[in-house]
């Protein structure tokens, strides 16, 4: 049975940080934080983790990899919020916690492993043009009806922002929450348990 116990475990390790090793082939938890080996034929990046990649499998019912290779580019690991640039500054303010599961998705290729990115990792933001090129029958979005489809497929919280670090750290709590209480947050916990993570 799938109790609130359970729900918290999940919505916990949805926000625990992620760290990719090249030094090992499995998943563990050490000093809070999860550690994953990558499959994935590029440079190391904890959204493309295998960790990930499985998370990725279990809320979009879709295999993601074959062979270390993206199967369909429509459907890539991607970071959603990852910082904010200040005002003045050019370089961005890095979220601290950014690397957890509740803030990973996937998106068309080009639009996040790719460096054009649509609004730089700004959550609202890139739900904006996507909310405009999915009426415009953009075929990076074929897999979803409509915006509603895509805000549902993705597990997107009500008001989420992206305007401030304390802003992007409510929305990927939100979203933690939300995949927790949904159905496959017992999918979830089986595979945080099985991987000695609760």
């Amino acid at each position: 049975m799938y109790t609130k116990t359970k729900q918290k475990q999940v919505e916990d390790v949805l926000l625990t940080q992620i760290v990719v090793t090249s030094e090992v082939n499995n998943i563990f938890k050490y000093n809070d934080k999860i550690y994953s080996s990558q499959s994935y034929e590029s440079g190391l990046d904890p959204d493309m983790s295998d960790f990930a990649i499985a998370f990725y499998e279990i809320i979009y019912n879709k295999k993601i990899i074959s062979n270390g290779q993206i199967i369909d580019m429509n459907f890539a690991g991607d970071t959603i919020n990852t910082g904010i640039y200040m005002k003045g500054q050019r370089k961005k303010v890095k979220l601290e916690n950014r690397h957890c599961l509740a803030n990973f998705w996937v998106i068309p290729y080009v639009h996040g492993r790719k460096r054009e990115k649509p609004k730089r990792d700004y959550w609202d933001l890139y739900l904006s043009y996507v909310k405009e090129n999915i009426s415009a029958y953009d075929k990076n979005f074929e897999q979803n009806h409509d915006f509603k489809d895509f805000k549902v497929t993705q597990f997107i919280p009500e008001n989420v922002n992206s305007s401030t670090l304390m802003h992007q750290e409510i929305s990927i709590k939100n979203r933690a929450k939300l995949l927790a209480k949904s159905d496959v947050g017992d999918k979830l916990w089986l595979y945080f348990a099985d991987n000695s993570l609760l």
